[in-house]
Parts: structure tokens; sequence; C-alpha cells
């Protein structure tokens, strides 16, 4: 059973169908993923988001032509217009360490629901670096609920400029 520090849900109605609100989350990544050392690992500079399709690809923040991308996931279920999931890392995770993402694209009255659940979290101990020094209670869970409702306010932005 996951306690109530586990995972973060978070929830926008975009006002297009299904279909383009899932092209613009996997497609249109690197237009509406935020950036910045908060959003991205930044490391070595600018960077550009991208997802491989298809079950088996990946979540990559590629830096520059001659450099090896970061690998910030692997997707475990990528269903157009209805699932997106993938298991996601980050430069202060150790090997094996990872949290999961899954996100849902449900038709709603005006367009589509997105709803991100970021789980995992309990597997990480309370000095972990992934937590800011934030612990293990709901200072930590806040803080990933608002990077979440961030990127996903970006992402219905981006979607709705097709309109």
């Amino acid at each position: 059973m996951r306690s109530s520090t586990d995972s973060v849900s978070v929830t926008t109605v975009v006002a297009v169908d299904p279909e383009t609100a899932f092209e613009v989350f996997t497609e249109e990544v690197d237009a509406w993923w935020k950036h910045g050392k908060r959003f991205r690992t930044g490391e070595r500079g600018a960077s550009r988001m991208r997802f491989e399709p298809g079950v088996g690809g990946r979540l990559l923040e590629i830096f520059d032509a001659a450099a090896d991308p970061f690998v910030l996931g692997r997707i475990t279920a990528w269903e157009p217009a209805k699932q997106l999931a993938f298991e996601m890392g980050g430069r202060d995770f150790g090997p094996g360490e990872k949290t999961e993402v899954d996100v849902r694209f449900e038709p709603a009255d005006g367009g589509t629901r997105v709803t991100v659940e970021h789980r995992g979290w309990d597997a990480f101990p309370a000095d972990h670096p992934v937590r800011h020094g934030l612990g293990t209670g709901g200072a930590f869970t806040s803080m990933m609920g608002v990077f979440w409702a961030d990127l996903l306010v970006a992402h219905r932005a981006r979607a709705e400029e097709r309109n």
C-alpha cells in the first residue's frame, strides 16, 4: 500500500481533443517543458527534450549533436490519445533508482482531461538528494505537485495554440 507521500497527481483540462493533447505532450515536449534548473538537468547548458515514441522508447534531454543525451526515462505504456507512462530518473538517482510517471488523456467537457501521476517516492530515503532537503513529508510532495502543475499549465497553453 502506498503512503500519502508516495505520489503526486495533477490534472488540467485542455481545450483540444485527446489525440491533439497526446501529440502535443509527446511530439512537442520541448516546446512546453520549461527550461531552467528546476525543470531540466542543465549541467551542460541549453537542452532540448524529446520522447522516442513507443514502448521501450526514451525521454531524452539532448544537449548538442556531439554529446550523448541524458536519459530521463524509458516508456512503459504508449497508447495515443489515452495513456503515456514512463520510468523517470534524474542526475541525483543512483543505478536502479527510478520513479514512475503515468499520464492519462480522457475526453472531458470542453476538451481533454490530462492527469499526471508521479509515484515511487517512498523508495527514496528522507536524506536523498532528489528530495532537496525537504524529507519525506508534505513539503516534498507539495514541491513535486507544483513542478507538474507548472508543466501542465505550459502543456495546456501549447496545446490550445492549435485552436
